[in-house]
């Protein structure tokens, strides 16, 4: 009770071929989450949230992936996933820092079949997803799929 929170913000994404077997996507995210109002009498006026980020949001998102075809079976690929920092709590007294993720893959595709061997986490960056949850480190992943 007396209490109010906002959030606002723009995402865009795109996908478009730059050349004739070279292919990018990506998107960027902007939020802007803060505590509108804090009217709470049972706490001291510098504890009160108005105005402070909301925990747990970062501000900026971003990925961009980049995925070149040499033929019309095989691909590979390789991108990277941004997040921005972000507050542990509402008091906005620590930030987590930001971090960027690379991982990259190649596969082959055609009409009855696919595989995919994927490296995520390609440089082993050590980051944490939340306050209390970390990254993954680096993992492989081998995919078999049969299309009937």
């Amino acid at each position: 009770m007396g209490q109010k929170q906002q959030s606002q913000g723009v995402e865009f994404s795109f996908i478009g071929q730059v050349l004739d077997n070279l292919y990018v996507r990506g998107g960027y995210g902007y939020t802007d989450a803060k505590w509108k109002n804090d009217s709470r009498t049972t706490v001291k006026e510098e504890d009160r949230l108005k105005g402070k980020k909301l925990s747990g949001i970062s501000e900026n998102t971003g990925n961009l992936f980049v995925r070149y075809l040499p033929t019309e079976k095989w691909y590979g690929e390789v991108g990277a996933t941004y997040v921005g920092s972000y507050y542990t709590s509402d008091k906005n007294t620590t930030k987590m820092p930001d971090w960027t993720r690379v991982d990259a893959a190649v596969g082959y595709k055609d009409d009855k079949w696919g595989a995919t061997l994927a490296v995520n986490n390609l440089t082993d960056k050590e980051y944490w997803r939340s306050n209390s949850m970390p990254g993954t480190p680096r993992n492989y992943l081998f995919r078999v799929n049969y299309y009937f």
